[in-house]
């Protein structure tokens, strides 16, 4: 009897004890099941709203692959990258129902590299990876930020990572972030050690914490970019970022999830797949998608100030200072045509002028323009110099005066046009003005830099810069002071209008031109032969004094080339005197006339223009004429070229006239 009493009271404790322990299991597996019941599986309603686009970004080794994977439900279009040695190299993208279900609609993955690539080459990747979102999205309704929960701490690469995309994608990028936890494994009932739903809360909490100091804090011109309502605006949004928490472990075969085992469901968070999808449709309608158009490929904090104006003059060195926040002297600029928007691709023709376009579209281009001249000697420089707050960047030479753009790339490889996304202004290489030009007394016309001649008149005087140079042409019957039919002047760099100067420093002028016995020239012939032209110096009967040079056509195919001031005109066919003007009209004579004179006085600018000589040559030929005829004595010729003939008594001659 006592034994069996002792076996009673043993079997009554036993029995007290496994009936607490059952009541234990009930509890413990009710407060499991109660937080697991939210990542059930429940599938999706019918969906045929337009496939979501999405891009996943985020360090090497992080699982974005992996995630690529189990979103579309399938190997191909995602590559995996294991250990540290990243295998995406670039851009892959893949459509698919979400997770492999038809009903949930469909999902366009954008898998990227990581941006702090083992290879080094993360800032190449990152700007490839822009262009590539950019050339086949025109927007995209989120970007998830693919984190390894079991080195979730904000490393610096990480840090540096954000600083990227929110550079990149701009303060719009907040409202679209989406942060997903992988290796996240959820606590179930064959899962005891997995994660809980507070750890989930705790880290998001810490990382929105850095988020808004991150954003909070950023200044532009030395003031906080975010202040008053605004701020308010964006620590909200900061606020409601969501975080997921996912474990997309290589033990689990790659499958639908419809197909997946309760269990492996329910520890991978399956679930978390559909409530971060709800998230994405609802922003989607309530903010709309994130527009890509003004995505650039950011690699480093500096921010430029915009707007900002510099001034060069023209073929002088350019040095400009460009201001900022948190500038680094491995910082570039790049000189853009005005026309074109900071990041986009040009080519160097995009800097011709209007007629320069005209002539390459003609097909003269190869002639006119054998290569494009740009307007600085460095089109693309790094920094030289300067603090965090004020760059220096050396140009070179101002070479064409125009406007232009200036456009930014901050820390990183400053190799491609997509990197100079930051645009800081616009840059003007001037020609200092002269104004308009001051007529000088006794001048007809003017020639601006080799163009058509303009009346030089001051209303119809256009405008000039340096360096154009002037040619000024005097009137009929009046020669410069060095014997030209015309004098020079200059604009200079300092704006101020330059008129040439004789070598004993007077300024030059037009004056009456002096008369010059054509006779000597012609050394008393008949007519004049210089090349194949002829020439003959005629005199009227009404004054003696009045003399002029005509040419000589002796076809009749060249009757046109006549003077036209009387019909009374002849073939000039063989007879020597033909086309002189001897009293008041046009006459021809085979033998010397009574009206014939031995001097034969022209003004020396019209001799000139005729002939082909310069002024000095005539003046040195004339002088060096030798005697007149002796009926020519008494004449006015002998005031101008008396004396022997030679060197000096040219010399003479010249001089006298000058």
């Amino acid at each position: 009897k006592r034994s069996s009493c002792v076996v009673s009271k043993t079997m009554r404790r036993v029995l007290v004890l496994l009936t607490v322990f059952i009541f234990w299991e009930d509890a413990h597996s009710s407060r499991i099941s109660d937080e697991i019941s939210l990542r059930d599986w429940p599938g999706c309603p019918p969906d045929q709203d337009s496939t979501l686009n999405i891009a996943l970004l985020g360090l090497t080794g992080d699982g974005k692959s992996s995630t690529c994977r189990w979103l579309a439900a399938k190997e191909e279009g995602c590559k995996v990258g294991h250990g540290l040695e990243s295998e995406t190299s670039r851009v892959s993208m893949v459509t698919e129902p979400w997770v492999g279900d038809e009903q949930c609609g469909s999902l366009t993955i954008v898998d990227t590299p990581g941006i702090q690539d083992t290879r080094g080459l993360d800032a190449e990747q990152w700007t490839l990876t822009v262009e590539e979102m950019r050339q086949r999205f025109k927007d995209l309704d989120a970007v998830i930020l693919v984190v390894n929960f079991a080195q979730a701490r904000m490393r610096e690469e990480r840090r540096q990572m954000l600083e990227v995309l929110r550079s990149s994608f701009g303060t719009e990028f907040w409202a679209h972030l989406i942060v997903l936890f992988t290796h996240f494994s959820w606590k179930t009932e064959k899962n005891i050690g997995g994660r809980l739903p507070l750890e989930l809360k705790e880290a998001a909490a810490n990382w929105r914490t850095y988020f808004k100091n991150m954003e909070i804090e950023r200044k532009v011109q030395g003031r906080h970019m975010w202040r008053g309502e605004k701020r308010t605006m964006m620590v909200q949004t900061i606020e409601s970022i969501p975080f997921f928490g996912v474990d997309f472990s290589p033990q689990t075969p790659l499958a639908k999830a419809s197909e997946v085992n309760d269990d492996q469901r329910e520890f991978m968070g399956l679930s978390e797949i559909l409530r971060m999808r709800d998230w994405i449709k609802k922003t989607r309608q309530e903010r709309g998608p994130l527009d890509l158009k003004d995505l650039r490929p950011r690699m480093g904090p500096s921010e430029v100030r915009p707007e900002q104006e510099w001034r060069c003059k023209f073929t002088q060195r350019c040095v400009i200072q460009v201001a900022g926040d948190s500038l680094s002297d491995h910082d570039h600029l790049r000189v853009y045509p005005e026309t074109v928007e900071c990041g986009e691709k040009f080519d160097n023709t995009m800097f011709l002028s209007a007629e320069e376009k005209a002539a390459l579209d003609s097909g003269e281009a190869s002639e006119l323009f054998p290569g494009v001249k740009l307007p600085f000697d460095y089109m693309t420089r790094r920094a030289d110099g300067g603090s965090e707050a004020m760059r220096t960047f050396d140009l070179g030479m101002g070479q064409v005066s125009g406007n232009y753009r200036i456009c930014y790339c901050e820390y990183g490889k400053c190799d491609r046009a997509s990197r100079f996304s930051q645009d800081a202004g616009m840059i003007e290489v001037y020609r200092p003005s002269c104004g308009r030009i001051q007529c000088p007394d006794n001048v007809a016309e003017v020639v601006i830099d080799g163009g058509s001649p303009v009346p030089c008149e001051m209303q119809d005087t256009p405008e000039i810069f340096f360096p154009d140079k002037v040619s000024f042409f005097c009137k009929p019957d009046f020669i410069s002071i060095q014997q030209q039919e015309h004098f020079d002047g200059s604009c200079n760099i300092d704006g101020n209008f330059m008129i040439e100067k004789t070598r004993e420093g007077r300024m030059e002028s037009c004056h009456q031109a002096p008369e010059v016995d054509v006779a000597r020239l012609f050394k008393w012939q008949t007519f004049y032969t210089h090349g194949k032209r002829e020439f003959k110096c005629c005199v009227s009967s009404q004054n003696i004094n009045d003399g002029r040079l005509v040419e000589i056509f002796r076809n009749e195919e060249d009757d046109d080339k006549m003077p036209k001031s009387s019909t009374r005109k002849v073939p000039c066919k063989k007879r020597i005197g033909c086309g002189c003007l001897f009293g008041d009209t046009w006459h021809s004579y085979n033998k010397k006339h009574k009206k014939l004179h031995s001097a034969c006085w022209v003004k020396l600018n019209q001799i000139s223009s005729i002939i082909g000589y310069t002024p000095t040559e005539i003046l040195t030929r004339v002088a060096a004429a030798g005697e007149a005829p002796r009926e020519a004595k008494n004449n006015k010729a002998l005031k101008y070229a008396a004396g022997a003939v030679g060197v000096a008594a040219t010399a003479v001659a010249v001089k006298a006239i000058i």
